[in-house]
């Protein structure tokens, strides 16, 4: 039986990322604004995995919008799609105050809002006949997505402990945050990320920024230079949204494997806590363009292990051997398995990336049937997902960050009032995204010995 999610949208960030998400998904599956069937249904697609059916048909999104300040939610439900949503399945804390920018505040609100939270997950948990887990989008720099979200991962695990959870973390750019305290709540956030979710999508907006300029505008050069902020921010969230529907498009429109968030999980994160992800979809076009390429499965998987479309920007070290731990590079479209395996032997003679020595080939393919309600600009599209050493060093510019505003002890005063052992928890946090610095290092190394309970750990969440 196909299993079926419920996301958790939380803040200002995670609530654009879902409303882009819900689109998607939307068009996808030829369902209305609304929440009606655009046309008679024929499509051999697997709604229920994300939405439920009211009494009168409509189709419901299995959904939860949660915020302390309620403008960008606001902005949703006056929208087009703004009928489209369960109004239960709503939080807005009741100051509409926000939390500050501080971690260590919205951490707080989860514990003093985690009735009327959890009431509502608790319903629609129920409402499911096979809940197989949970979506949380957020960012891991501002005060509600880090502290609440943080609330959240480590609460849906404790109540929920046989549910699946994969987490979509946005970290913010490199040099234009405008959360000085967005160090801390990184710092803080990430400890939390290693310790409760089974998988964790890393979405970096210094790399979506640069692939949104560079890549997007190639296939609508009449943007030119007038992208403001807020066009990109919008370009940055499609492609993150695009993400998210090409990731469950096998749970979706089921194709020959990965039907389910356990396999998926159980190839990309056979040692825990090493479950941290990269992304790359290709390819990249404008939404309004009509621009259309020529593309081959060959051209497509060339293209998503190049590291230049990874949606995350990590540092080359060659002294570290960085390598692919695990991955799944999802196709859909118009091509043969002669194709896909034609290609595959290609990267593998031309040594397309790099693998540790004692772990077989650890790049899978699956394919998934496209849906036929929308308008396709290539013949082949592809999404990887890759379980890179590397990663670590997007760590490495946390902590380097965090380490800055540390030893200056500046600005410790916006979480200090709500979290009076902050300091310790700080420095334990710190400590913690050191050890998997580390762990995913050992990794690159020959004499590696994963140690894994994840087999035993699926079993149980899904008995």
């Amino acid at each position: 039986m196909a299993g079926q999610f419920i996301t958790i949208h939380v803040g200002q960030c995670g609530n654009s990322i879902g409303m882009e998400f819900w689109k998607n998904l939307c068009e996808e599956h030829g369902i209305s604004k609304d929440g009606s069937l655009l046309q008679p249904d024929s499509c051999k697609d697997v709604k229920d995995a994300f939405f439920y059916q009211a009494d009168d048909d409509r189709y419901i999104p299995r959904s939860v919008l949660v915020d302390l300040e309620p403008r960008v939610i606001n902005g949703i439900l006056s929208s087009d799609y703004g009928k489209l949503y369960n109004q239960e399945n709503i939080f807005l804390g009741p100051e509409g105050s926000g939390a500050g920018n501080a971690w260590t505040r919205g951490y707080r609100s989860g514990k003093e809002f985690e009735e009327e939270i959890f009431s509502i997950l608790d319903r629609e948990a129920e409402n499911a006949d096979y809940l197989e887990g949970f979506i949380l989008t957020h960012s891991i720099s501002g005060g509600t997505g880090s502290g609440l979200g943080s609330f959240l991962t480590e609460h849906i695990n404790e109540k929920y402990p046989k549910k699946l959870l994969h987490t979509y973390s946005v970290f913010s750019e490199e040099k234009d945050s405008n959360v000085v305290v967005a160090p801390y709540n990184s710092i803080l956030t990430l400890r939390h990320l290693i310790e409760h979710p089974d998988l964790v999508s890393i979405v970096d907006n210094t790399a979506l920024f640069r692939l949104s300029q560079d890549r997007m505008r190639r296939s609508a050069p009449e943007l030119g230079h007038s992208l403001g902020q807020s066009a990109n921010y919008e370009l940055q969230n499609k492609l993150i949204s695009k993400v998210m529907t090409s990731s469950c498009g096998t749970f979706r429109f089921p194709g020959p494997t990965y039907g389910t968030m356990a396999s998926i999980i159980s190839q990309l994160n056979p040692f825990p806590p090493l479950h941290f992800i990269q992304s790359a979809y290709t390819p990249l076009t404008s939404p309004s363009s009509d621009f259309i390429q020529k593309t081959s499965v060959q051209d497509i998987l060339q293209r998503l292990v190049h590291p230049s479309s990874m949606m995350v920007s990590t540092r080359p070290d060659p002294a570290k051997k960085h390598c692919l731990l695990s991955g799944l590079a999802i196709l859909q479209g118009d091509f043969t398995f002669s194709d896909l395996s034609n290609a595959m032997d290609r990267l593998e003679r031309r040594k397309a990336f790099r693998y540790p020595t004692w772990s077989p080939l650890p790049l899978e393919v699956t394919s998934c049937p496209r849906s036929p309600n929308i308008k396709h600009h290539s013949r082949v599209s592809g999404l990887l997902l890759a379980n890179h050493t590397n990663i670590s060093t997007l760590f490495e510019r946390v902590l380097e960050n965090f380490n800055m505003l540390r030893k200056k002890k500046a600005f410790l005063f916006q979480n200090d009032d709500y979290f009076p052992d902050i300091l310790s928890f700080m420095d334990e946090s710190k400590t913690r995204v050191e050890e998997i610095c580390e762990e995913y290092l050992q990794a690159t190394t020959p004499d590696f010995v994963p140690i894994s309970n994840f087999t035993f750990e699926s079993d149980e969440k899904n008995a």
